[in-house]
């Protein structure tokens, strides 16, 4: 699982903001669009060492979408959560120049159901990749000295 944050300095449009992706088990991708300002990244690397796992993915919308939904390999909803990556577990990539608005390249992640999650974003004239991650926990509960799984 990735969490990651970052601080730039001087003026920025949504374009400059950072994409963080868990590219595949051993690999972080840093993408922006724009160049203004300098990013100082903090990532961390999260590895459960239990049953717990993690599925990752992107959704890309055009131009005028507002919502996307991406198909998961099945999970228990009641043990499981779906976040983005970046700034606030929201963030990813735009090529809007135009303002710091950040509606075009953050969105509101969510487990709509055991195979489904969505992203919906408050701006939509311009395109944007928004990764998600999708964290299903392992369950262990002990009763009467038995493991329960």
């Amino acid at each position: 699982m990735i969490i990651g944050t970052h601080y730039q300095s001087g003026n920025v449009n949504a374009d400059d903001f950072p994409r963080t992706e868990l590219t595949n088990s051993t690999t972080v991708t840093l993408t922006r669009n724009g160049t203004a300002s300098t990013i100082t990244y903090f990532g961390y690397a999260v590895e459960f060492t239990d049953r717990t796992s993690v599925q990752h993915g992107s959704f890309s919308l055009g131009a005028g979408e507002s919502t996307k939904t991406a198909t998961i390999n099945a999970v228990q909803t009641d043990r499981s959560v779906a976040v983005g990556t970046g700034q606030y577990f929201s963030q990813g990539s735009t090529n809007f120049n135009s303002n710091d608005n950040i509606g075009y390249n953050w969105g509101a992640i969510d487990l709509d159901n055991s195979t489904t999650v969505s992203v919906v974003r408050a701006q939509s004239s311009s395109a944007a990749v928004i990764p998600f991650q999708v964290i299903s926990f392992a369950y262990h509960q002990i009763h009467s000295g038995k493991t329960i799984q």
